[in-house]
């Protein structure tokens, strides 16, 4: 009896942090205006992973020079599943609030600044709980991204992730049409 009590003790706390994770939520995709934001970033050649230490590393040098950002990004232009881990191009870094744009323009160019456009993009929300958001959001949002694209009979050129920490929430920005993010991000890798 023991036993059997402690397995429902185990599924109890699984079912309770996948709720939390937002893992039961229903994925809401549809077409819509992206908002324009001014980031800074860097590049990374290289497995996906690689974007959560460029986001934290930014946002602690940006607060050391008096700019406190609360929204990380992330910019992937290749599809995993195809191109060689080695050769995945991506950038993340931090969204600057405009009241900031003075600050940060007074420092001159010790960051790498890019002004991202708006454009009309497939797009859906996620929770954003911590960092385990990040790994439940490919189990989740991905293949609903992905079923909706093969229904539209759509291939993806970019993914924006934007992480808005004060609204507890995953914005996800789905470009097909290659005019928006792998326009503005693609050459930064020539």
């Amino acid at each position: 009896m023991k036993k059997l009590s402690f397995v429902f003790g185990i599924l109890v706390f699984l079912s309770l942090g996948a709720f939390y994770l937002g893992l039961f939520q229903k994925i809401d995709i549809a077409q819509g205006e992206t908002g324009s934001y001014t980031v800074v970033y860097d590049t990374l050649r290289g497995k996906y992973n690689g974007v959560g230490p460029i986001m934290d590393n930014i946002y602690e040098d940006l607060k050391a020079d008096g700019i406190e950002t609360t929204r990380g990004f992330g910019i992937y232009l290749d599809n995993p599943e195809i191109v060689e881990a080695d050769q995945l191009r991506s950038i993340a870094g931090s969204v600057i609030e405009e009241k900031d744009l003075e600050k940060l323009n007074a420092l001159g160019e010790k960051y790498k600044i890019l002004e991202i456009e708006s454009g009309n993009m497939i797009t859906t929300e996620f929770p954003f709980k911590g960092k385990m958001s990040v790994f439940a959001s490919l189990m989740k949002v991905y293949p609903a991204i992905m079923k909706k694209l093969e229904a539209e009979h759509m291939e993806t050129t970019a993914i924006m992730e934007l992480y808005d920490i004060p609204n507890k929430k995953m914005y996800f920005f789905i470009e097909t049409d290659g005019e928006t993010f792998a326009k503005t991000v693609a050459p930064l890798f020539e």
